[in-house]
């Protein structure tokens, strides 16, 4: 939803009607994260979910999967993805990075801020502790690419809203070197990033969220998911036959 005057007033007419069930809590509540304020319809939906359940059992999924297939193609519209099965459905921030993590062979070398949202970092830092990856952290504001195969970074940092000053500079720094690039854009809706074929999209929605994967040939035609069959994937491949070249997460926590 664009606004041409985001004002109070504005705000009251357009915004406020979808959410005047939490609304009519007299609270002050800035929380904007899983657990912000949902919208009236979210209730609708999942009442619709799970009636069809009752009503359809098994058939229940061609609801769902219908859901989920809506929810890709918004997504793509928002982050400005040239297809919807660009887009990979995830609950959480740590699952997308878990996925990415696991997709990787052998201890990849993984390069990464000191300001990163506490569920990535806690598990970058496992990971390392169990010996499955080797990790360095940088500074956030003096950040610089350093050789790796893994670059994860936020565009924001969380704590101080401070925006990373030189997304685009690392992205092809890390490309030209062959590394691979993971960026948490949860945190900032409507930021704008360059990384999709040079064009530009905002970077996410509210809670829930999914990766982005931008590959070699991603305005090829569509084509069904293909999965790795091994652990051995090098490098690696999820929806296509073309090496990955960036991640976005979009929200989730």
């Amino acid at each position: 939803m664009s606004a041409p005057r985001l004002d109070e007033a504005w705000l009251a007419r357009h915004v406020w009607p979808r959410f005047s069930r939490v609304l009519a809590r007299k609270e002050i509540y800035l929380a904007n994260h899983s657990l912000g304020r949902p919208p009236d319809h979210v209730a609708e939906e999942l009442r619709a979910a799970i009636d069809a359940w009752y009503s359809e059992m098994d058939g229940a999924w061609d609801l769902w999967i219908q859901g989920r297939e809506r929810f890709r193609s918004l997504v793509s519209q928002l982050v400005a993805a040239p297809r919807a099965d660009c887009i990979v459905p995830k609950t959480s921030a740590g699952q997308g990075l878990r996925a990415v993590l696991n997709a990787l062979p052998g201890k990849p070398r993984v390069l990464t801020t000191d300001a990163e949202f506490d569920s990535i970092d806690f598990i970058l830092r496992i990971y390392r502790d169990k010996g499955r990856i080797e990790l360095k952290a940088l500074p956030f504001d003096s950040f610089r690419f350093e050789p790796c195969d893994l670059v994860v970074l936020s565009t924001v940092a969380f704590r101080t809203g401070a925006i990373f000053p030189s997304v685009k500079n690392v992205i092809e720094k890390a490309h030209a070197s062959g590394a691979l690039v993971l960026l948490d854009v949860k945190t900032v809706p409507g930021m704008k990033v360059s990384v999709l074929n040079g064009r530009r999209g905002p970077s996410g929605p509210g809670a829930g969220g999914g990766l982005l994967i931008k590959c070699a040939r991603c305005r090829c035609r569509p084509r069904e998911p293909r999965y790795p069959t091994s652990t051995d994937v090098s490098p690696p491949k999820l929806f296509c036959t073309e090496p990955f070249h960036c991640w976005i997460y979009c929200a989730g926590a």
